[in-house]
């Protein structure tokens, strides 16, 4: 489901999930859903990593499994950085030293620093200064579900099959 646009002045994303609570840059949002297929068919967004233009969809294991324009919220097909792993953030100087790292998600004021590979070399490569890390907690209610429960890798997409660059799954 593509992300509808962020609200900043009262820090709540517009589709309206629940609350949504605020340490520092990194931000919780707290979802409560029925389990129904409607709300498990698609891949769970765990985190969402805001810059200036983009939202980074990842999954639970950090792997970015979407990217949205941020002020329209269109999917970004193709990039380099979907299937990627989030490795944590980086601040530099502005002659390119390093300065900071964070680990396992960057700070708003750093790049977050992705990995994946190409043709069997991996690469590190880093996005445009993060304004906000979203963390959803989502919580999955079955009181009256008429369908069956999910597994467990239902729920968090582990069976979800993700594809480095190179071509190769990665399970």
């Amino acid at each position: 489901m593509a992300p509808k646009a962020f609200n900043d002045d009262d820090h709540t994303l517009s589709e309206g999930r629940g609350p949504l609570l605020r340490q520092g840059s990194i931000e919780m949002a707290y979802e409560m859903v029925a389990a129904n297929s409607a709300n498990l068919a698609s891949p769970w967004r765990a985190i969402d990593v805001v810059t200036k233009n983009t939202i980074y969809a990842l999954d639970a294991r950090l792997r970015c499994s979407a990217l949205f324009e941020r002020a329209s919220g269109a999917q970004q097909e193709g990039h380099l950085f979907e299937g990627a792993l989030l490795v944590g953030g980086a601040k530099r100087a502005d002659d390119g030293r390093l300065l900071a790292v964070a680990h396992p998600l960057p700070e708003a004021g750093m790049s977050a620093v992705f990995e994946g590979e190409r043709a069997g070399k991996r690469w590190h490569n880093e996005t445009s200064e993060v304004i906000r890390i979203i963390i959803r907690q989502r919580v999955v209610t079955f009181e009256g579900a008429r369908e069956r429960e999910p597994s467990w890798d239902d729920l968090t997409g582990k069976r979800r099959r993700h594809v480095t660059l190179s071509g190769t799954p990665d399970f």
